[in-house]
């Protein structure tokens, strides 16, 4: 590759992934898959709790935690990162193309999308338990065998 297409490389940028707002849709899950998926979400925040209530804090700062937690689990659930797979550098990702700014930004989203995943799968699975939930509450009581 001459110089030139080095040059010419930079000033056309590849393409880029986008930021998705809102509920993604997702696939009602089984009863099974449902309460497995609950217990795994729910295990997970309930160590993080005690991993905070482990932490010397005042009540503010147990109030911060809650609240950033909170935050936390709303943003991994209405963001969705979708970086361009096809242009995130060289070598399948592992080195930056120096001559590309578009791959730095498909990096970036690639990263948040790591970052907030274990709040996405938090947050999908108190959802799951909750439409759970929800469904059975919401149906009379059978009357049973007769």
């Amino acid at each position: 590759m001459t110089f030139r297409e080095w040059l010419r490389a930079s000033a056309e940028p590849g393409p880029v992934g986008r930021l998705h707002f809102g509920m993604r849709h997702r696939v009602k899950p089984s009863r099974n898959d449902a309460i497995w998926r609950g217990c795994a979400g729910l295990g997970l925040l309930v160590a993080w709790v005690l991993f905070m209530s482990g932490q010397s804090l005042d009540f503010g700062g147990y109030a911060l935690a809650g609240l950033l937690t909170v935050m936390y689990l709303v943003v991994g659930f209405f963001v969705h990162p979708a970086p361009e797979a096809s242009n995130v550098g060289w070598g399948g990702g592992m080195f930056d193309n120096p001559f590309r700014f578009s791959d730095g930004f498909n990096r970036s989203l690639f990263t948040l999308r790591l970052v907030l995943w274990p709040g996405r799968f938090v947050a999908e699975c108190l959802a799951d338990i909750g439409e759970f939930a929800a469904d059975k509450l919401s149906k009379p009581p059978g009357l049973g065998r007769q």
